[in-house]
Protein backbone atom coordinates (compact mmCIF):
# COMPACT_ATOMS: atom_id res chain seq x y z
CA UNK A 1 0.00 0.00 0.00
CA UNK A 2 1.30 3.32 -1.00
CA UNK A 3 1.70 6.48 1.64
CA UNK A 4 -1.08 7.68 -0.55
CA UNK A 5 -3.66 5.36 0.41
CA UNK A 6 -2.35 4.86 3.59
CA UNK A 7 -2.79 9.01 4.53
CA UNK A 8 -6.27 8.19 2.90
CA UNK A 9 -7.44 5.34 5.52
CA UNK A 10 -5.98 6.98 8.27
CA UNK A 11 -8.23 10.19 7.50
CA UNK A 12 -10.84 8.52 7.53
CA UNK A 13 -10.31 6.41 10.31
CA UNK A 14 -9.63 9.51 12.24
CA UNK A 15 -12.71 11.21 10.39
CA UNK A 16 -15.10 8.19 11.60
CA UNK A 17 -13.66 9.00 15.35
CA UNK A 18 -13.83 12.48 15.72
CA UNK A 19 -17.63 12.45 14.28
CA UNK A 20 -18.21 9.50 16.96
CA UNK A 21 -16.66 11.70 20.58
CA UNK A 22 -18.59 14.90 18.73
CA UNK A 23 -22.14 12.63 18.76
CA UNK A 24 -21.47 12.09 22.43
CA UNK A 25 -22.28 15.07 23.51
CA UNK A 26 -25.70 15.28 22.28
CA UNK A 27 -26.34 11.50 22.67
CA UNK A 28 -25.25 9.53 25.39
CA UNK A 29 -25.55 6.53 23.91
CA UNK A 30 -22.65 3.64 24.21
CA UNK A 31 -19.49 5.32 22.47
CA UNK A 32 -18.69 2.09 20.62
CA UNK A 33 -22.11 1.73 19.07
CA UNK A 34 -21.68 5.38 18.27
CA UNK A 35 -18.35 4.13 16.14
CA UNK A 36 -19.53 1.65 14.50
CA UNK A 37 -22.64 3.31 13.07
CA UNK A 38 -20.13 6.42 12.22
CA UNK A 39 -17.96 3.57 10.38
CA UNK A 40 -21.13 2.17 8.51
CA UNK A 41 -22.23 6.01 7.29
CA UNK A 42 -18.49 6.74 6.28
CA UNK A 43 -18.40 3.81 5.26
CA UNK A 44 -21.27 3.71 2.76
CA UNK A 45 -20.78 7.14 1.78
CA UNK A 46 -17.02 6.78 0.65
CA UNK A 47 -17.69 3.47 -1.14
CA UNK A 48 -20.55 4.17 -3.58
CA UNK A 49 -18.50 7.48 -4.50
CA UNK A 50 -15.31 5.09 -5.43
CA UNK A 51 -17.72 3.00 -7.05
CA UNK A 52 -19.48 5.65 -8.70
CA UNK A 53 -15.79 7.69 -9.94
CA UNK A 54 -14.36 4.23 -11.09
CA UNK A 55 -16.78 3.84 -13.55
CA UNK A 56 -16.47 7.43 -15.14
CA UNK A 57 -12.37 6.68 -15.04
CA UNK A 58 -11.92 8.89 -12.13
CA UNK A 59 -9.63 7.95 -9.07
CA UNK A 60 -10.65 9.95 -5.91
CA UNK A 61 -8.54 10.13 -2.78
CA UNK A 62 -10.19 11.54 0.46
CA UNK A 63 -8.85 13.77 3.15
CA UNK A 64 -9.21 16.49 5.83
CA UNK A 65 -11.19 19.44 4.75
CA UNK A 66 -8.83 22.62 5.11
CA UNK A 67 -8.97 26.26 4.53
CA UNK A 68 -6.26 28.37 2.86
CA UNK A 69 -8.52 31.77 1.58
CA UNK A 70 -9.84 33.54 4.65
CA UNK A 71 -11.35 36.18 2.77
CA UNK A 72 -11.86 37.72 -1.24
CA UNK A 73 -8.71 39.97 -0.38
CA UNK A 74 -5.99 38.57 -2.59
CA UNK A 75 -3.96 38.86 0.76
CA UNK A 76 -6.34 37.58 2.46
CA UNK A 77 -4.88 33.58 2.92
CA UNK A 78 -3.12 31.62 5.23
CA UNK A 79 0.85 31.21 5.32
CA UNK A 80 -0.46 27.00 5.30
CA UNK A 81 -3.64 25.66 4.99
CA UNK A 82 -5.79 24.97 8.59
CA UNK A 83 -6.97 21.70 8.70
CA UNK A 84 -10.44 22.21 9.91
CA UNK A 85 -10.88 17.99 11.45
CA UNK A 86 -10.74 20.11 14.99
CA UNK A 87 -14.46 21.99 13.73
CA UNK A 88 -16.85 18.93 14.76
CA UNK A 89 -15.34 18.85 18.20
CA UNK A 90 -15.13 22.23 19.15
CA UNK A 91 -18.56 23.23 17.99
CA UNK A 92 -20.36 20.23 19.90
CA UNK A 93 -18.85 20.78 22.71
CA UNK A 94 -19.50 24.69 23.13
CA UNK A 95 -23.21 23.92 21.41
CA UNK A 96 -23.43 20.88 23.99
CA UNK A 97 -24.37 18.86 21.22
CA UNK A 98 -26.65 20.79 19.08
CA UNK A 99 -24.50 21.96 16.56
CA UNK A 100 -23.20 18.04 15.09
CA UNK A 101 -20.97 19.63 12.41
CA UNK A 102 -20.01 16.40 10.16
CA UNK A 103 -18.27 17.69 6.84
CA UNK A 104 -14.45 17.38 7.35
CA UNK A 105 -13.28 15.01 4.81
CA UNK A 106 -13.11 16.33 1.26
CA UNK A 107 -12.78 14.83 -2.43
CA UNK A 108 -9.86 14.86 -4.27
CA UNK A 109 -10.78 13.70 -7.75
CA UNK A 110 -8.11 12.83 -10.87
CA UNK A 111 -8.60 11.37 -13.83
CA UNK A 112 -7.21 7.78 -14.16
CA UNK A 113 -4.73 6.52 -17.06
CA UNK A 114 -7.56 4.52 -18.61
CA UNK A 115 -9.97 7.66 -19.00
CA UNK A 116 -7.32 9.86 -20.67
CA UNK A 117 -6.28 6.89 -23.49
CA UNK A 118 -10.16 6.95 -23.83
CA UNK A 119 -10.24 10.33 -24.37
CA UNK A 120 -7.41 10.33 -26.63
CA UNK A 121 -7.29 13.21 -29.32
CA UNK A 122 -10.35 14.92 -27.41
CA UNK A 123 -7.86 16.55 -24.08
CA UNK A 124 -10.22 18.24 -22.82
CA UNK A 125 -12.89 15.80 -22.29
CA UNK A 126 -10.51 13.75 -20.25
CA UNK A 127 -10.74 16.24 -17.67
CA UNK A 128 -13.35 15.80 -14.98
CA UNK A 129 -16.25 18.15 -15.20
CA UNK A 130 -18.03 19.77 -12.81
CA UNK A 131 -21.11 17.98 -13.72
CA UNK A 132 -19.45 14.44 -12.82
CA UNK A 133 -18.26 15.97 -9.15
CA UNK A 134 -21.87 16.77 -8.91
CA UNK A 135 -23.01 13.51 -10.08
CA UNK A 136 -20.25 11.91 -7.55
CA UNK A 137 -21.60 13.60 -4.86
CA UNK A 138 -25.42 12.92 -5.20
CA UNK A 139 -25.00 9.04 -5.91
CA UNK A 140 -23.48 9.48 -2.46
CA UNK A 141 -26.40 11.11 -0.49
CA UNK A 142 -28.63 9.15 -2.70
CA UNK A 143 -27.09 6.00 -0.98
CA UNK A 144 -27.37 7.36 3.00
CA UNK A 145 -31.37 7.82 2.34
CA UNK A 146 -31.19 4.59 1.38
CA UNK A 147 -29.55 4.08 4.11
CA UNK A 148 -31.88 5.88 6.22
CA UNK A 149 -34.64 4.22 4.71
CA UNK A 150 -33.56 0.87 5.09
CA UNK A 151 -32.64 1.14 8.91
CA UNK A 152 -35.86 2.65 9.64
CA UNK A 153 -37.69 -0.29 8.35
CA UNK A 154 -35.91 -2.10 10.63
CA UNK A 155 -35.87 -0.42 13.25
CA UNK A 156 -32.26 0.93 13.85
CA UNK A 157 -33.48 4.66 14.28
CA UNK A 158 -30.05 5.75 15.89
CA UNK A 159 -28.45 4.46 12.25
CA UNK A 160 -31.33 6.00 9.96
CA UNK A 161 -30.93 9.72 11.79
CA UNK A 162 -27.18 9.62 11.93
CA UNK A 163 -27.17 8.87 7.86
CA UNK A 164 -29.71 11.62 6.97
CA UNK A 165 -28.12 13.89 9.25
CA UNK A 166 -24.49 13.08 7.11
CA UNK A 167 -26.52 13.40 4.06
CA UNK A 168 -27.82 17.19 4.61
CA UNK A 169 -24.38 18.60 5.83
CA UNK A 170 -23.63 16.67 2.52
CA UNK A 171 -25.18 19.21 0.89
CA UNK A 172 -23.42 22.58 2.38
CA UNK A 173 -22.01 24.74 -0.38
CA UNK A 174 -19.10 25.95 1.47
CA UNK A 175 -15.70 26.23 0.35
CA UNK A 176 -14.76 23.06 -1.34
CA UNK A 177 -16.76 20.42 0.39
CA UNK A 178 -19.04 17.79 -1.61
CA UNK A 179 -22.15 20.56 -1.20
CA UNK A 180 -20.29 22.91 -3.34
CA UNK A 181 -19.19 21.13 -6.01
CA UNK A 182 -23.02 19.33 -6.08
CA UNK A 183 -24.62 23.20 -6.05
CA UNK A 184 -22.18 24.86 -8.67
CA UNK A 185 -21.82 21.27 -11.25
CA UNK A 186 -25.85 21.25 -10.86
CA UNK A 187 -28.09 23.39 -9.28
CA UNK A 188 -30.84 21.46 -10.58
CA UNK A 189 -29.53 18.24 -9.24
CA UNK A 190 -28.55 19.70 -6.23
CA UNK A 191 -32.18 21.80 -5.22
CA UNK A 192 -33.52 17.95 -6.05
CA UNK A 193 -31.19 16.19 -3.58
CA UNK A 194 -31.52 19.04 -0.80
CA UNK A 195 -35.48 18.71 -0.97
CA UNK A 196 -35.15 15.35 -0.92
CA UNK A 197 -32.97 15.30 2.19
CA UNK A 198 -34.84 17.21 3.97
CA UNK A 199 -38.13 15.35 3.77
CA UNK A 200 -36.46 12.24 4.98
CA UNK A 201 -34.82 14.36 7.78
CA UNK A 202 -38.63 15.64 8.97
CA UNK A 203 -39.33 12.10 9.12
CA UNK A 204 -36.49 11.41 11.14
CA UNK A 205 -37.70 14.58 13.48
CA UNK A 206 -40.80 12.09 14.50
CA UNK A 207 -38.37 9.60 16.54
Amino acid sequence: MDQEKINELLSILVAIIILSISYTFKDNTNFFNILFIFTIVLSISIISKKIFANYLNIKLNFQFWSIYQTSLLEKGHLKKPLTMAWLPLMLSFVSKGTILWMPILITKEEKTIERVTKYKGMHRYSEVTEWEKAQITCISIISLILICLISYFFNFFLLSKISIYFALWSLLPLSNLDGSKLFFGSKKLWTFTTVLTILFFMITLTF
